[in-house]
């Protein structure tokens, strides 16, 4: 089961934002904290944008909260950079989890803690920014079909090629079972057929 409802925003997701506009770099007075903003200009565009997003999130007063129930395991397939977590939302339709093991992903932490695969998930969303937020595991652990590793196979191309990549928590416009297919289709610089 997937479902996501508007809710006020609970005091858990105010001090992420709070903290999210706090980071907000502030604009360097001296010529030498000029150059020095100048060389992680990408940062501090990056982090300012975060921190407007996170004002106007708070100025709305709500926020998105995301519940997954696993009727059925979840799928998952290992990346370079960590693992992407693939869930039924319906016939057609299949959410698209990406565990970051190089950022300060939460849910790479409960992961490697064996606190992931949980029976149920919960997150909250912010509109115009990404992520997920406050992200909770709970209830009796949950075994995933594995598909192995992401890279060289049709899924790989489909989601990164021949489509904008999705993101993540993204709802995907293909069935678990197509996933699956795919994510067992390997492929080389030519597509192959089969």
């Amino acid at each position: 089961m997937f479902s996501v409802r508007e809710i006020p925003l609970p005091q858990e997701s105010l001090r992420v934002l709070e903290d999210l506009v706090a980071a907000s770099p502030e604009h360097p007075a001296s010529l030498w904290q000029r150059v020095k903003a100048a060389a992680t200009l990408f940062d501090r565009k990056f982090l300012m944008d975060r921190a407007a997003e996170a004002r106007a999130a708070l100025s709305r007063g709500v926020c998105d909260e995301v519940r997954v129930r696993h009727d059925a395991p979840p799928v998952i397939a290992e990346h370079e950079h960590g693992l992407f977590l693939f869930v039924a939302v319906d016939a057609g339709h299949t959410l698209l989890l990406d565990v970051s093991s190089v950022s300060d992903d939460a849910r790479w932490t409960a992961h490697r803690a064996g606190n992931l695969l949980c029976a149920q998930w919960r997150w909250l969303r912010f509109k115009d920014l990404d992520g997920t937020w406050c992200f909770a595991a709970e209830g009796n652990p949950v075994a995933p079909r594995n598909l192995g590793d992401f890279h060289g196979t049709a899924l790989e191309r489909r989601l990164t090629e021949e489509m904008d990549w999705p993101g993540d928590a993204a709802v995907l416009p293909l069935p678990l079972a197509e996933i699956e297919r795919l994510a067992h289709q390997r492929v080389g610089k030519q597509a192959t057929h089969g």
